[in-house]
């Protein structure tokens, strides 16, 4: 990027540029491909998780610019949705200005998934968890492990989805910043040793778009038998397709 062009960015800010996107660069509205990075099977996931547990809203962490948010609203669940980039979150903001559906936050996921829970207008169980609240860089710190052990602590008969994560056997694209910092089981270890996990049960082969990988999440047996009942899924330990 040039001087004059960071000199111009500089100057009109990030809420602002995230407003002419809106406005200007309608196309933004489908980024990365699609909702849940363009992935068939993802959203397959998705759908089958929701017509399995009787959910009575939807909490994701890292709005980007909606666009998996506004495909989640379908479902006609109220959605909370948190991002810490101002000029990602005016241009959602844009988006759902006329949605009372769906509400936004600006700030650090984790501070906003605490306010949610003493908030007495926001369910304190069936809730699906989309977490995507990733950094871009390797400067920032990573939520997801508090993220994490702050929902099992104060929800119940919960579900949560982690986006770009290592599907174990697979080539699945996982975000991966460094030594102890890669978006794995070994990551997780700390806070998932009483929790059931499950994996795509389709390989890169089936999957479409992103191809990003996914961990699902859930603590209560019920929950889990739930989930055990779904072909989209399998629960950790059970063969994946390796391509």
């Amino acid at each position: 990027m040039n001087r004059a062009k960071k000199a111009i960015l500089r100057i009109l800010g990030a809420k602002n540029i995230g407003r002419l996107e809106y406005y200007f660069r309608s196309q933004l509205k489908s980024s990365y491909g699609g909702p849940f990075n363009g992935q068939a099977h993802r959203q397959k996931i998705f759908n089958d998780i929701l017509r399995a547990l009787p959910f009575e809203a939807i909490i994701e962490t890292g709005t980007c610019r909606g666009t998996t948010t506004e495909f989640m609203s379908r479902s006609g669940l109220p959605i909370y949705s948190v991002d810490n980039d101002p000029r990602l979150f005016e241009f959602a903001s844009l988006r759902f200005r006329k949605n009372k559906n769906i509400r936004l936050f600006y700030g650090d996921s984790r501070s906003v998934l605490k306010q949610l829970a003493i908030d007495v207008q926001v369910p304190k169980q069936n809730i699906f968890f989309y977490l995507d609240a990733h950094p871009f860089n390797l400067r920032d710190d990573l939520p997801l492990r508090e993220e994490v052990t702050f929902i099992f602590d104060s929800w119940k008969n919960s579900v949560v989805m982690i986006d770009d994560f290592q599907v174990p056997g697979t080539d699945y694209f996982f975000c991966d910043y460094g030594p102890g910092k890669r978006f794995d089981l070994e990551y997780l270890a700390p806070v998932t040793a009483t929790l059931s996990l499950f994996f795509p049960s389709v390989g890169t082969d089936v999957e479409t778009g992103g191809k990003s990988g996914c961990v699902i999440i859930c603590r209560e047996s019920k929950v889990r038998a739930k989930l055990l009942n779904l072909t989209s899924i399998a629960i950790y330990g059970e063969r994946v397709s390796s391509k």
